[in-house]
């Protein structure tokens, strides 16, 4: 123990230095991984559910059973929420503030942000499903279906079935690119 004690007086700044560099890499290494770890997005109309998931991080998923549910975990911690009974607060009565006036914000700016980090998104798989209910108008779109680029994705049908199903994959690091772009 004495050893020890004198050991870390000697060395005691190298020690601090190793000691700092480490907890660095680890905090770099942690962010890497949440910049670069794929987020997925799935939506399925046929069975009224729709899933976030961001891969060894966390996910999120609300369906619909008689009633809307919530599930979603982060880590090691989970919890399922029944929306259709959540609790809302009652809101608290406010004292008018006199408003600033209001900064002019440039739309068009943020409109071609939001549109960047949009198309940053990769969509993995999709399937449309139409029936209009009108035999003509399904009759008309009908050859929609022998579309090279649209086979397998979108059935035009006399079936009475319409449904959306979309999967989507996208990266932290590429949508924080497409909006400091």
């Amino acid at each position: 123990m004495l050893i020890f004690l004198i050991f870390l007086l000697l060395f005691r700044t190298e020690l601090y230095r190793v000691v700092w560099l480490i907890i660095i890499v680890i905090f770099l290494l942690l962010f890497t991984w949440l910049l670069t770890a794929p987020i997925f997005l799935e939506i399925d109309t046929r069975i009224p559910a729709a899933q976030l998931r961001w891969r060894g991080i966390g996910s999120c998923r609300i369906w619909y059973e008689q009633e809307w549910l919530l599930y979603f975990q982060v880590l090691f911690y989970h919890k399922s929420i029944r929306l259709g009974k959540a609790k809302t607060k009652k809101k608290k009565t406010l004292i008018k503030k006199k408003k600033k006036p209001a900064k002019p914000s440039n739309v068009k700016q943020k409109v071609k942000k939001g549109i960047r980090v949009v198309r940053s998104f990769t969509v993995l798989q999709w399937q449309l499903a139409i029936d209009t209910g009108d035999y003509t108008c399904n009759a008309r779109l009908y050859a929609l279906n022998f579309n090279p680029s649209l086979y397998q994705h979108l059935s035009i049908n006399f079936n009475d079935q319409n449904y959306l199903f979309v999967r989507i994959r996208n990266r932290a690091w590429k949508m924080l690119y497409a909006y400091l772009k």
